[in-house]
């Protein structure tokens, strides 16, 4: 039951390759949720659908963007010990019950949010809560578990590493947003790591989990009042006072990082420059248009009908592997770029082509605009397809917004996207910005920052 490190409140939204398709409609699939606050500032919300088993969700606004450099790494590690035994459970019986249940657990951290879920029978609704309010409220932290998961995590660490595009994309960050928040890990430094103490865990939980900071979502065959009373019951002892201060800014700024590997045979590049927060009025005219860039990937099949015209020559000229534009969204600012993974011989073309294709967006078609949009809405309704997904959604949802979006609203802020929101959108943030790149392996022939001196 590791927790994993997964990359869901910060979106990278995926783009399609696949052909124009007609704009799919947001279906209603189930009732809209309800949203009730407890007295101290805790979130309720449920959607109910006819299943048997539910989705069970914990969302906390506290991740590592909260932290100094010195507490760097702490929710990361405190989310690993919260399967490590509590005062009333020890990680053994942790385990048995929820194999007993038959259900399924697991947790991520990340720059903004910490996010705690599991996956089983209604039935064992009330079990559910009970053991969910036990691993995040009286976990013990005994120091032989807090000394084996610092073994963990600094493991992980090393492991991370071998993860090119993970790798890349969190060297993006540190040289985009460096000297601020954002810019740190996620584990934290290995400093942190070897140094995070109980005391400093028990300090973490007292400050951000509280009540006006969480979110307790239930998405399933549940019923609302029946998780409200559980909710109160279980979390209603939560403090009700934020003594957390507003975010502090993370400035984005030009730059670059390289990491040159003699023995790696490919190269793996990030390129980006500043995107928009979620509910920023630009972010759908973004997505759209981020979209219009692609996505390739040489071992998915990918055919004639590929209509990315990056894609295209990717494809016909051996320029990568695989490559996904991207659009990583955080509170008030974000990341807009590409990732891609290249032949060494290859990058330079690959760079070119993507140049042109970037510059070329402010002219783009109604055509393009609407093969877009389609792709756009068709990968955010695969993105809340079942109570899992459904059940990360809402509750990202109401603490990024403060509300839930439903399909229907997602579906008309898409659609309303027009040619010229695209193109505005494009000149606006896309052309002639400060870019931060990143690079890992074989990249000799990777351009320096100069070449960016001017954008993309």
């Amino acid at each position: 039951m590791a927790a994993s490190r997964l990359v869901l409140p910060a979106r990278r939204l995926l783009t399609s390759t696949g052909a124009a398709l007609a704009t799919p409609k947001a279906p209603s699939l189930s009732p809209a949720p309800k949203l009730t606050t407890l007295k101290n500032g805790l979130r309720v919300a449920t959607q109910e659908t006819p299943f048997k088993t539910a989705t069970y969700g914990l969302f906390v606004d506290a991740g590592s963007r909260f932290e100094t450099p010195e507490t760097n790494g702490t929710a990361h590690f405190l989310e690993h010990l919260a399967f490590k035994g509590t005062k009333k459970r020890t990680q053994y019986d942790l385990e048995l019950e929820v194999e007993r249940m038959g259900a399924l657990m697991n947790a991520f951290t990340s720059r903004e949010q910490t996010v705690y879920f599991m996956k089983a029978h209604t039935a064992d609704s009330e079990l559910v809560l009970d053991f969910l309010s036990d691993i995040m409220l009286n976990s013990q932290f005994h120091n032989e578990a807090v000394e084996m998961e610092r073994k963990t995590i600094l493991t992980e660490m090393k492991f991370v590493n071998y993860q090119k595009e993970e790798l890349v994309l969190d060297n993006l960050h540190y040289v985009a947003f460096r000297d601020t928040p954002l810019g740190w890990p996620i584990l934290g430094p290995e400093e942190n790591v070897k140094r995070i103490m109980r005391k400093d865990l028990n300090d973490y939980i007292a400050r951000y989990y509280r009540g006006p900071r969480m979110v307790f979502v239930a998405s399933g065959g549940v019923r609302h009042d029946d998780m409200v009373a559980l909710a109160d019951r279980y979390f209603g002892a939560l403090p009700a006072a934020d003594i957390v201060p507003p975010y502090s800014k993370c400035p984005f700024q030009a730059g670059e990082y390289r990491m040159p590997d003699s023995e790696e045979p490919l190269a793996h590049i990030a390129i980006a420059v500043e995107g928009v927060g979620w509910s920023h009025p630009d972010y759908f005219n973004l997505m759209v248009a981020i979209n219009l860039i692609g996505s390739f990937d040489i071992n998915q099949g990918t055919g004639q009908r590929i209509t990315s015209q990056l894609a295209k020559a990717t494809l016909a000229d051996g320029l990568a592997e695989k490559y996904m534009s991207y659009l990583t969204s955080y509170t008030d600012t974000g990341v807009l770029g590409i990732f891609a993974t290249t032949p060494a011989d290859a990058l330079p073309m690959f760079v070119d082509e993507f140049r042109r294709t970037w510059r070329a967006l402010e002219h783009a078609t109604p055509e393009d605009v609407e093969r877009a949009r389609a792709q756009a809405l068709a990968m955010l309704l695969f993105e809340v397809d079942g109570t899992t997904m459904n059940c990360l959604e809402l509750g990202r949802h109401l603490l990024t917004y403060g509300k839930h979006l439903t399909l229907a609203e997602i579906a008309a802020r898409v659609e309303a996207v027009t040619v010229e929101d695209v193109r505005n959108a494009v000149r606006k943030y896309m052309l002639n910005k400060p870019t931060a790149i990143s690079s890992y392996g074989a990249i000799e022939n990777f351009p320096t920052m100069s070449a960016f001196k001017d954008g993309i």
